[in-house]
């Protein structure tokens, strides 16, 4: 089995919390070489959303002024708070990366760390 039956239930749990407090998300669950992971960027305040295109997915940022009903206070409050998201979870996973990368350069002054790499599939549509 290429995935924890715990850790999808728990992400299950996590999503709905998420969704009860209309709050954006980075979330990773790991356990016994398994993971599970979610980024939630688009609660009810955030510009930021998912979109596939063409077989891919990526991030859009929409702030059109009249989304806003030519408020441009609105515009700029919402605009400012999605960026801020962006920049938070940005600075938080290069943050805990060059954490990671370092202690795992220690540890391998020890021993041998192999990786397979594993099986990726992101769920996008939360």
């Amino acid at each position: 089995m290429d995935y924890s039956p715990k850790l999808k239930e728990a992400m299950v749990e996590i999503k709905a919390v998420l969704e009860k407090h209309d709050i954006a998300g980075y979330v990773v669950l790991y356990e016994n070489h398994l993971q599970e992971f979610l980024l939630k960027i688009d609660p009810s305040w955030s510009l930021c959303f998912f979109e596939e295109k063409d077989d891919k997915v990526g991030i859009r940022f929409r702030s059109k002024l009249a989304d806003f009903g030519g408020d441009r206070a609105a515009q700029k409050n919402a605009t400012e708070v999605s960026t801020g998201m962006l920049r938070h979870f940005a600075d938080a996973c290069l943050r805990d990366a060059r954490i990671f990368e370092m202690v795992l350069s220690m540890l391998a002054e020890h021993f041998e760390i192999t990786h397979t790499g594993g099986k990726l599939r992101p769920d996008w549509k939360h």
